[in-house]
């Protein structure tokens, strides 16, 4: 019951009225020991509620654990298999292969991969995307942005393109859309050539992209280079339906990480409301 008091802040008010900053700890606060057991904690009377109280916070504190290695575990296979699943320098195959294909895979110039779209709208239907709208590094809206009113200009996007944050690009802004709408600020807006779409969202994730992408002009505001990156070579598979294996591999697993992340964000989301109910 005590581990999961002191896992509140209620406890803290009292310790501030009697702490004091220390001489060599400038903005931190000292206790000395005998003040500290001098504080007083409320506890319920009946011992097993105390029990069964700290019982229920040690069993919410496990699934909470559960949760969180298991999305830190999926994280790591998606960065290992985004290794393994495209050809290091100098090979022609991947380490890893999904079975049913083989023969070397294609060396294609980026621009012979994807196009940039450089249709320019203000129309008022289409939903906006603007950076701080994509969570980095996952592909993911961080809100509604179809309740977003905005009249911004940008690029047109269709279901099928794919964007690339080409501000900043270790920041890892990109987006598979499933939606048509306007990307607004700097965005790529990448529609497929002879490629599947989902294969190429896992191309511009790759080590190789990266070091490309991050070859980038200017200090303050560095920006992704298209006359280099359109230049580069990069091996794909041959055929439509091995990229397309790749593309959908990769969706089913972010969305087992997606899944464990938000189980995850709930569960300590139940465990603060909790704690700041159950105790007084």
């Amino acid at each position: 019951y005590l581990v999961t008091y002191y896992d509140t802040d209620l406890w803290h008010k009292g310790v501030q009225a009697i702490a004091a900053e220390g001489a060599r700890n400038h903005g931190l606060l000292n206790i000395a020991p005998a003040d500290f057991f001098e504080t007083t904690v409320s506890v319920p009377k009946d011992i097993e509620e105390q029990r069964k109280i700290g019982a229920y916070f040690k069993y919410l504190d496990r699934l909470i654990t559960l949760h969180q290695r298991k999305y830190e575990k999926l994280q790591i296979i998606k960065k290992s298999m985004l290794e393994n699943c495209f050809p290091k320098n100098g090979e022609k195959v991947p380490k890893i292969r999904f079975a049913g294909f083989t023969g070397d895979w294609e060396q294609r110039k980026f621009e012979d991969i994807a196009v940039r779209s450089s249709t320019i709208s203000s129309e008022s239907g289409l939903p906006r995307v603007e950076y701080e709208d994509i969570i980095s590094g996952t592909g993911c809206l961080n809100e509604d942005i179809f309740a977003k009113e905005s009249d911004k200009t940008g690029i047109v996007f269709c279901k099928g393109d794919v964007l690339y944050g080409k501000l900043r690009p270790y920041l890892q802004n990109w987006l598979l859309p499933s939606f048509n709408g306007i990307a607004v600020g700097d965005f790529w807006v990448l529609q497929p050539q002879n490629a599947d779409s989902s294969f190429l969202y896992r191309l511009i994730q790759s080590r190789q992209f990266d070091e490309v992408a991050n070859q980038s002009t200017g200090t303050k505001m560095p920006r992704a280079d298209w006359k280099l990156v359109s230049k580069t070579e990069f091996f794909i598979p041959s055929t439509i339906n091995e990229q397309a294996a790749i593309g959908t591999y990769f969706q089913h697993l972010d969305h087992l990480i997606t899944l464990h992340q938000s189980k995850l964000e709930k569960l300590q989301k139940v465990k603060k409301s909790l704690l700041e109910r159950m105790f007084v």
